[in-house]
C-alpha cells in the first residue's frame, strides 16, 4: 500500500513497483565504491551556449542509449503504463519536450491508449531522424525554454529536462503552458546530463565538486561533495524538486525512484536496468525464476490555483 509520503510496494498486474525516496540500492553508489575519483574541474568545464550545443549535437547522442533501454523494453513500457493507471494522468493532449532522433517516449512508451501525443525537439538532425523512423508522428522544432501553448492538458519529458542547465527557467515555462489541473510529467531512465548539474549545486550553495566518478570520458555518473560520494541521480532527483517547488502554482506529487520487479520463466539470474545501466548478476541456486528490476526517476506535478 501507499503511505501519505507517496512511498511503498504497489501491485501491478504480474509484477510489483516499489516507489521510493531513495532508491533502496542505487547502483551508481554501487558503482562508485569500486572507483577511484579523478580529478575535475566543473569551474572549467566548457559551457557553450546551450541552445546552439543542443540544435548542433549530433543524433548519436539520443541513440545511443537504445541499446539497454531494449533489453528490458517490455519492462520500461509496463512501467510506464504503470504510471499512466496509478496517478490517473490524462489520455488525449500531450506535448512531449525533447523527443530527441529516436521519439521513443511516444513511438514505444507511450499507452496506446494515449492519444493526440506533440513531440517538440529543438535539433533539426534529431527531427528529421526521428521523421524518418516514426512517419505518422508530429514532430515540430521547439525549445522548453519557450513554449508557445496553452491550456495544455499535459507536458511531458523523457530523460529531456536534466540537459536543461536553468531548470527553474524551463519549468517556468512549462507552468504557464499547463491550464489549472494540468500536469508535468517528467520520466528520467538514463544516465543524468551535466549541465543542471554545476547550476544546481552553485545555486544551492553547494561548493562545486573537485572530483568525479567517470563512467567513460566526460560521464561522470557522481562526484564527492562535502566528503562523500553523491551519484548524479539524486543529484538530478534534488534539482527537479527545487526547480518545481520554486514555482507557486506547481504542486509536486511526486519525486521518486520508481522500481518493476518482476519474476520471469528464463535461466536463473537477476536482470538490472538502473537509468540505463544494465546488469546481469547471479542469483542463489534455490531461486524460482528469472529477477528483473527496472529502475526510472518519476517526477510528476499538477498545476494549481492558488
Amino acid at each position: 500500500m501507499i503511505n501519505k509520503s507517496g512511498t511503498g510496494l504497489v501491485a501491478f498486474e504480474d509484477a510489483s513497483v516499489f516507489i521510493q525516496q531513495r532508491a533502496v540500492r542505487n547502483w551508481y553508489d554501487e558503482l562508485m565504491r569500486q572507483m577511484v575519483p579523478v580529478s575535475f574541474d566543473f569551474v572549467q568545464t566548457p559551457a557553450p551556449s546551450e541552445a546552439a550545443f543542443f540544435r548542433n549535437q549530433g543524433i548519436e547522442a539520443t541513440t545511443s542509449f537504445e541499446r539497454n533501454r531494449k533489453r528490458v523494453e517490455t519492462s520500461l513500457i509496463k512501467l510506464v503504463r504503470f504510471v499512466w493507471s496509478h496517478y490517473n494522468l490524462p489520455r488525449r493532449r500531450v506535448v512531449e519536450y525533447g523527443s530527441g532522433a529516436t521519439g521513443y517516449f511516444d513511438a514505444v512508451l507511450r499507452p496506446r491508449e494515449v492519444q493526440e501525443w506533440l513531440q517538440v525537439e529543438t535539433n533539426p538532425l534529431a527531427i528529421a531522424e526521428n521523421r524518418r523512423r516514426n512517419p505518422a508522428a508530429q514532430v515540430v522544432e521547439g525549445t522548453y525554454y519557450d513554449i508557445p501553448y496553452r491550456d495544455e492538458e499535459l507536458i511531458v519529458g523523457l530523460s529531456s529536462f536534466d540537459t536543461a542547465s536553468n531548470l527553474s527557467a524551463a519549468i517556468h515555462q512549462v507552468a504557464g503552458a499547463l491550464r489549472p489541473g494540468g500536469y508535468f510529467l517528467h520520466v528520467q531512465d538514463v544516465r543524468p546530463g551535466v549541465h543542471f548539474q554545476r547550476e544546481y549545486l552553485k545555486k544551492a550553495g553547494i561548493p562545486l565538486p573537485t572530483k568525479m566518478f567517470e563512467a567513460g570520458k566526460g560521464n561522470p555518473i557522481g562526484y564527492i561533495i562535502n566528503g562523500q560520494p553523491s551519484s548524479s541521480t539524486d543529484i538530478f532527483q534534488d534539482a527537479m524538486g527545487a526547480a518545481i517547488h520554486e514555482h507557486h502554482d506547481l504542486e509536486l506529487l511526486t519525486n521518486r525512484y520508481h522500481t518493476l520487479v518482476e519474476f520471469q520463466p528464463g535461466d536463473v539470474r537477476q536482470e538490472v536496468y538502473f537509468l540505463n545501466l544494465y546488469l546481469e548478476l547471479g542469483l542463489p541456486p534455490n531461486a524460482p525464476q528469472r529477477l528483473r528490476e527496472t529502475t526510472m526517476i518519476v517526477t510528476l506535478a499538477q498545476k494549481v490555483d492558488r
